[in-house]
């Protein structure tokens, strides 16, 4: 346009500004010089306009710049529009300021701007976030008192907080609200209060839950993982077992995650050959074991001391070629050392250090302190391979 003599008007400006606004291409910078050269050309920014830059602005985290806006804004009497305040409050929520979210809650009244539950939503997560839940709670009482109606996901974010903080009796109340006053349940909200009773072992009530979800179609295998983990920490290997077929049968394929599960179970209860059989039942399923697989396959193999078979399994990742983490090589020379293997472990540690992988100095004193003899400390202490510190 400038090339041909021409001007951009208003509304060129502001098709450009909504255009940088967007969500998945927002780029505040060149937002905020567009609003500075309709400036400098004489030309006055809506009030669409500034709300679309500080929406820009706070979905990238850019809290000073936000702030400095904002107070323009009110300086020319202009205010932002509902999602543009949505966008500044769940900003200052996430960033911990949620003194300053309330704050700017209060001011939307005074400026005439209705909240809406997105509003009430950001403000709730953002209280829920630094664990002030009594005052989530009162703002979820001022929406059911005042509006607007709570929506499932209030509901949720607060308490997935509850089972956070281990108020698990708190949390199933708060499912029965939600039952009695008639809201459409969903896999997430049933998926939080599941994983929160498995958390803290409260495995009948888990059950009870997980038949609920089951009976309302919500029986998926992210929450079949949920349960069977939950049993497996605690030692249940056998109604863990159960779970697994069940889910089969049901047409729940198992995934790997589940079958990692599994396998950790099978390590804590001391079954070592049954954990090594998940793993070669996965193979012969076609599934690809994943890092999370192997490195809880070589921590169980580390604290069984198979110190031996945590190598072979490492050697057969790097044939498949999967690069053993530094958590793994940590786990394997901490076993080398326990097993009286020094001089391997060392080796191993120079290994890393060759891949580029980094030991850091307290991971490496742990190691060697108490998993070595007085002599090793006196005559080693100077080959200690500093390149392998990060």
């Amino acid at each position: 346009m400038r090339e041909q003599g021409r001007r951009p008007n208003g509304y060129t400006y502001s098709m450009l500004i909504g255009l940088v606004s967007r969500r998945g291409c927002s780029n505040s910078r060149l937002a905020i010089e567009l609003i500075r050269e309709m400036m400098r050309h004489g030309l006055e920014p809506s009030d669409v306009n500034y709300s679309c830059v500080i929406a820009t602005l706070c979905k990238e985290g850019k809290v000073e710049l936000a702030n400095s806006l904002y107070g323009r804004m009110s300086k020319l009497g202009i205010a932002p529009d509902v999602l543009a305040y949505n966008c500044y409050i769940d900003m200052l929520g996430r960033k911990r300021r949620t003194s300053e979210a309330r704050l700017l809650f209060l001011e939307m009244a005074e400026k005439g701007i209705l909240p809406n539950v997105e509003t009430y939503n950001a403000l709730v997560h953002g209280f829920c976030l630094i664990g002030r839940l009594e005052e989530a709670s009162a703002v979820l009482k001022e929406m059911l008192s005042r509006g607007p109606r709570p929506t499932v996901v209030t509901y949720t974010v607060l308490m997935r907080a509850l089972c956070g903080q281990r108020r698990l009796d708190d949390a199933l109340k708060m499912l029965d609200d939600m039952l009695q006053k008639g809201l459409e349940m969903d896999k997430f909200v049933y998926g939080t209060l599941l994983c929160g009773l498995c958390q803290v072992s409260r495995l009948e009530d888990a059950c009870q839950l997980f038949r609920q979800m089951e009976s309302s179609g919500f029986a998926d295998i992210v929450a079949y993982n949920c349960l069977i983990d939950g049993h497996c920490k605690m030692g249940k290997m056998e109604e863990a077992m159960k779970l697994f077929a069940e889910a089969g049968v049901k047409g729940v394929e198992p995934d790997v995650p589940m079958y990692t599960t599994l396998m950790c179970g099978f390590f804590r209860t001391g079954n070592v050959e049954a954990a090594r059989e998940v793993v070669r039942v996965v193979v012969k399923k076609g599934h690809q074991p994943d890092l999370i697989m192997y490195s809880a396959l070589i921590e169980g193999l580390c604290e069984m001391e198979a110190s031996q078979a945590a190598e072979e399994l490492m050697h057969a990742m790097l044939i498949q070629g999967i690069e053993p983490s530094s958590a793994m090589y940590t786990m394997f020379i901490c076993a080398l050392c326990k097993a009286g293997s020094i001089d391997k472990a060392v080796i191993v540690m120079e290994q890393m250090n060759g891949k580029g992988l980094k030991l850091d100095v307290k991971s490496y004193r742990i190691l060697f302190r108490g998993s070595v003899d007085g002599q090793w400390k006196a005559e080693e202490t100077s080959r200690e391979p500093t390149a392998a510190f990060g």
